[in-house]
């Protein structure tokens, strides 16, 4: 019962909080998606990082393309998330030629990618949308 209660309140927050950030203008996004990424590549764990393991966002949610072409320039392994059916949630690598033009859910193939192990990534960006002081 508290479990599907916790499940419902989160559900209710992120509904709450999409609703919020679709209402912020345009710019108001791409500032905070800049800062993000500021925030990020000035930390001592991404500036250690070899491989990072990010993810491209939707329309909707904080810009990440900025982020990957900042991996990219400082020479960082960039690996992309894949879903597949006998191994759950895989990691590729991912070249900046095979980069779709557009933001759209979008998987790496895995002709034009390298897999990699998870033990082989130092840092994650990990997608949310509202954190508490708890994540």
């Amino acid at each position: 019962m508290i479990g599907s209660m916790l499940s419902q309140t989160k559900s209710t927050l992120r509904e709450e909080v999409r609703q919020r950030i679709s209402k912020l203008p345009e710019e108001i996004r791409i500032q905070a998606s800049r800062r993000m990424e500021e925030s990020l590549v000035g930390r001592p764990e991404w500036k250690t990082a070899e491989t990072v393991a990010l993810f491209l966002s939707l329309p909707d949610e904080p810009q990440t393309r900025g982020i990957l072409r900042s991996a990219w320039e400082a020479g960082k392994r960039v690996v992309l998330p894949k879903i597949d059916i006998r191994e759950g949630l895989t990691w590729w690598r991912m070249p900046p030629s095979n980069l779709p033009e557009t933001s759209t859910l979008w998987e790496p193939s895995p002709e034009k990618a390298e897999h990699v192990s998870v033990e082989k990534i130092d840092a994650f960006l990990v997608p949310g949308r509202a954190f508490d002081a708890r994540g």
